[in-house]
């Protein structure tokens, strides 16, 4: 929440009193331009103001969010977790472009992003998996290998506005993908189970590649 101290300004009449014989021409004298730049420094605190909120999702999860008050300065987000007290970076302040779809299951987190891109539009791609919090697992590897039976070049998926869903044991990702020989783009659901996304967390954290980025750290299968 922003403070905004407020000060009190001399009336009017007060600041056309004149000293006898002085000559001052009080449109610009040193207290009408205390004046203004009051004003002016109050208006350029309200603008640029930063409102930050915090979103709980389920089990610990949750985001936080900073906006600021200037035209087209967008709107960041972190992932966090919350256990006895203590709150804790899953991911770091990213443009919220940037960030895709979430989903929480028990102790588990699923959300893709975009890590080509952290200051502007973008293409999330990326999914990554947190088990009571950090460090995370990338698990876009998993995922593409999911959708193979369905499909012949994974490169065709488009990750774009994704949505996650429960179903039954398992997580489906919606996504398009675009079928070249009809020059159309269709609905494609790929379905993973919970149970392999939790081994794989476990699997990776002990075996997989250790990578850091802005302070977070996560391990991939490369």
């Amino acid at each position: 929440m922003c403070a905004v101290t407020s000060q009190t300004v001399a009336a009017p009449n007060e600041l056309k009193r004149k000293s006898p014989g002085s000559n001052l021409n009080m449109q610009h004298s040193p207290l009408t331009i205390l004046r203004l730049a009051i004003v002016t420094a109050v208006a350029m605190g309200l603008a640029g103001c930063v409102r930050h909120e915090y979103y709980a999702l389920q089990n610990g999860y949750g985001y936080r969010t900073a906006a600021s008050g200037l035209p087209h300065s967008g709107t960041y987000v972190r992932l966090t977790y919350t256990k006895d007290g203590s709150r804790r970076t899953i991911w770091p302040s990213t443009i919220s472009g940037c960030l895709g779809a979430r989903i929480v299951h028990e102790d588990l987190m699923v959300f893709i992003v975009d890590l080509n891109t952290v200051t502007g539009p973008s293409h999330p791609s990326t999914f990554f998996a947190a088990k009571d919090g950090a460090p995370l697992v990338e698990i876009t590897q998993a995922i593409l290998r999911a959708a193979q039976p369905s499909l012949k070049d994974t490169g065709s998926i488009n990750f774009d506005f994704c949505i996650f869903r429960r179903t039954g044991s398992a997580l489906t990702v919606q996504c398009n993908q675009w079928v070249a020989a009809q020059k159309r783009r269709e609905k494609l659901n790929i379905t993973i189970t919970w149970q392999e996304i939790n081994d794989l967390v476990r699997q990776l954290r002990t075996s997989g590649t250790l990578h850091k980025l802005n302070g977070v750290t996560y391990y991939s299968q490369d």
